[in-house]
Protein backbone atom coordinates (compact mmCIF):
# COMPACT_ATOMS: atom_id res chain seq x y z
CA UNK A 1 0.00 0.00 0.00
CA UNK A 2 1.26 3.84 -1.04
CA UNK A 3 2.25 5.61 2.32
CA UNK A 4 1.89 9.14 3.12
CA UNK A 5 3.78 10.38 6.19
CA UNK A 6 2.60 13.72 7.68
CA UNK A 7 5.09 14.87 10.42
CA UNK A 8 3.24 17.63 12.71
CA UNK A 9 1.88 19.34 15.78
CA UNK A 10 -1.93 18.84 14.96
CA UNK A 11 -3.15 22.30 15.35
CA UNK A 12 -5.56 23.96 12.67
CA UNK A 13 -2.64 26.23 10.72
CA UNK A 14 -0.66 22.75 10.27
CA UNK A 15 -3.69 21.86 7.99
CA UNK A 16 -3.76 18.39 8.74
CA UNK A 17 -7.52 18.41 7.93
CA UNK A 18 -6.62 18.33 4.17
CA UNK A 19 -4.08 15.50 4.06
CA UNK A 20 -6.80 13.56 5.50
CA UNK A 21 -9.88 14.60 3.50
CA UNK A 22 -6.98 14.49 0.16
CA UNK A 23 -6.17 10.19 1.38
CA UNK A 24 -10.11 9.78 1.44
CA UNK A 25 -10.47 10.72 -1.97
CA UNK A 26 -7.55 7.58 -3.37
CA UNK A 27 -7.61 3.80 -2.67
CA UNK A 28 -5.13 1.87 -1.61
CA UNK A 29 -3.25 4.96 0.12
CA UNK A 30 -1.88 4.94 4.08
CA UNK A 31 -1.64 8.19 5.44
CA UNK A 32 0.87 8.16 8.55
CA UNK A 33 0.34 11.37 11.48
CA UNK A 34 3.47 11.69 13.84
CA UNK A 35 2.44 14.36 16.42
CA UNK A 36 0.20 15.56 18.72
CA UNK A 37 -1.55 18.88 19.60
CA UNK A 38 -4.71 20.05 20.47
CA UNK A 39 -6.30 19.09 17.33
CA UNK A 40 -5.99 15.32 17.64
CA UNK A 41 -9.41 14.85 18.71
CA UNK A 42 -11.28 16.74 16.06
CA UNK A 43 -8.91 15.13 13.63
CA UNK A 44 -9.51 11.70 14.48
CA UNK A 45 -13.32 11.65 14.19
CA UNK A 46 -12.95 12.67 10.61
CA UNK A 47 -10.30 10.47 9.72
CA UNK A 48 -10.95 7.12 7.69
CA UNK A 49 -9.97 3.66 8.92
CA UNK A 50 -6.71 4.50 5.99
CA UNK A 51 -5.35 7.30 8.54
CA UNK A 52 -3.09 5.71 11.22
CA UNK A 53 -2.33 8.64 14.40
CA UNK A 54 1.02 7.41 15.93
CA UNK A 55 1.26 10.76 18.61
CA UNK A 56 4.75 11.61 19.63
CA UNK A 57 7.27 8.90 18.77
CA UNK A 58 11.48 8.34 19.81
CA UNK A 59 13.80 9.24 17.20
CA UNK A 60 14.33 5.83 16.23
CA UNK A 61 10.74 5.07 15.33
CA UNK A 62 10.36 8.81 13.48
CA UNK A 63 13.76 7.76 11.30
CA UNK A 64 12.34 3.98 10.38
CA UNK A 65 8.95 6.00 9.30
CA UNK A 66 10.99 8.42 6.89
CA UNK A 67 12.79 5.59 5.38
CA UNK A 68 9.22 3.02 5.02
CA UNK A 69 7.09 5.80 3.60
CA UNK A 70 6.57 6.51 -0.64
CA UNK A 71 6.25 10.23 -0.20
CA UNK A 72 5.89 13.12 2.74
CA UNK A 73 3.44 15.90 3.14
CA UNK A 74 3.24 19.08 4.17
CA UNK A 75 0.38 20.57 4.00
CA UNK A 76 0.71 23.77 6.58
CA UNK A 77 -1.19 26.77 6.09
CA UNK A 78 1.69 29.42 7.17
CA UNK A 79 4.90 28.32 8.11
CA UNK A 80 8.20 30.44 7.77
CA UNK A 81 10.54 27.66 7.42
CA UNK A 82 9.92 23.97 8.35
CA UNK A 83 12.06 21.53 8.83
CA UNK A 84 10.08 18.11 7.71
CA UNK A 85 10.98 19.02 4.55
CA UNK A 86 14.32 18.90 4.90
CA UNK A 87 14.15 15.85 6.58
CA UNK A 88 12.29 14.14 3.82
CA UNK A 89 14.53 14.84 1.40
CA UNK A 90 17.43 14.07 3.11
CA UNK A 91 15.94 10.33 3.54
CA UNK A 92 15.33 10.58 -0.24
CA UNK A 93 11.72 11.38 0.35
CA UNK A 94 9.42 13.23 -2.36
CA UNK A 95 7.56 15.67 -0.83
CA UNK A 96 4.05 17.49 -1.27
CA UNK A 97 4.76 20.88 -0.08
CA UNK A 98 2.11 23.73 1.07
CA UNK A 99 2.95 26.48 -1.09
CA UNK A 100 2.57 28.77 1.55
CA UNK A 101 5.72 27.75 3.68
CA UNK A 102 8.35 29.35 3.10
CA UNK A 103 10.65 25.76 2.12
CA UNK A 104 8.28 25.51 -0.68
CA UNK A 105 11.08 28.05 -2.45
CA UNK A 106 13.74 25.19 -1.27
CA UNK A 107 11.76 22.38 -2.47
CA UNK A 108 11.36 23.90 -5.82
CA UNK A 109 14.74 24.95 -5.91
CA UNK A 110 15.84 21.41 -5.18
CA UNK A 111 13.34 19.79 -8.14
CA UNK A 112 12.79 17.33 -4.27
CA UNK A 113 8.58 17.64 -4.60
CA UNK A 114 5.31 19.13 -6.00
CA UNK A 115 4.03 22.54 -4.98
CA UNK A 116 0.57 22.56 -3.74
CA UNK A 117 -2.63 24.89 -2.81
CA UNK A 118 -2.96 23.43 0.70
CA UNK A 119 -6.55 24.69 0.80
CA UNK A 120 -7.24 22.47 -2.13
CA UNK A 121 -7.80 19.06 -1.70
CA UNK A 122 -8.62 17.88 -4.65
CA UNK A 123 -5.02 19.14 -5.55
CA UNK A 124 -2.85 17.58 -2.86
CA UNK A 125 -5.36 14.14 -3.93
CA UNK A 126 -3.80 14.19 -7.42
CA UNK A 127 -0.36 15.48 -6.27
CA UNK A 128 -0.51 12.00 -4.32
CA UNK A 129 -1.92 9.53 -7.37
CA UNK A 130 0.60 11.13 -9.75
CA UNK A 131 3.75 9.98 -7.30
CA UNK A 132 1.58 6.99 -6.81
CA UNK A 133 1.31 6.26 -10.27
CA UNK A 134 4.87 7.38 -10.97
CA UNK A 135 7.62 5.60 -9.34
CA UNK A 136 10.28 7.54 -11.65
CA UNK A 137 9.21 10.27 -10.58
CA UNK A 138 9.07 9.70 -6.77
CA UNK A 139 12.74 8.36 -7.20
CA UNK A 140 13.84 11.42 -8.95
CA UNK A 141 12.47 14.17 -6.58
CA UNK A 142 13.23 11.51 -3.92
CA UNK A 143 16.92 11.85 -5.45
CA UNK A 144 17.06 15.81 -6.16
CA UNK A 145 16.14 16.31 -2.66
CA UNK A 146 18.57 13.95 -1.03
CA UNK A 147 21.96 15.47 -2.96
CA UNK A 148 20.60 18.98 -2.86
CA UNK A 149 20.60 18.09 1.36
CA UNK A 150 24.09 16.81 1.16
CA UNK A 151 25.28 19.98 -0.67
CA UNK A 152 23.64 21.90 1.98
CA UNK A 153 25.03 20.63 4.26
CA UNK A 154 28.94 20.76 3.32
CA UNK A 155 28.08 24.31 2.12
CA UNK A 156 27.26 25.02 5.92
CA UNK A 157 29.92 23.17 7.08
CA UNK A 158 32.28 25.23 5.10
CA UNK A 159 30.40 28.38 6.09
CA UNK A 160 30.60 27.54 9.66
CA UNK A 161 34.65 26.75 8.95
CA UNK A 162 34.91 30.58 7.31
CA UNK A 163 32.82 31.81 10.07
CA UNK A 164 35.11 30.25 12.91
CA UNK A 165 38.41 31.56 11.21
CA UNK A 166 36.82 35.00 10.88
CA UNK A 167 36.31 35.01 14.49
CA UNK A 168 39.76 33.72 15.33
CA UNK A 169 41.63 36.34 13.30
CA UNK A 170 39.04 39.29 14.92
CA UNK A 171 39.99 37.65 18.65
CA UNK A 172 44.04 37.79 18.18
Amino acid sequence: MFSVLVVSRLTRIKNVESAIKAVSLIDDVKLTIVGDGPDRARLEKIAGPQVEFKGKVNDSELKKLYESCDVVLFPALSEPFGLVPIEAMKYGKPVICSREAGVAEVIERAGAGLIIDPLNVKQIADSILLLKKNPSLRKKLGNSGRKFVRGLSEKCLLELERTLEISKKSAS
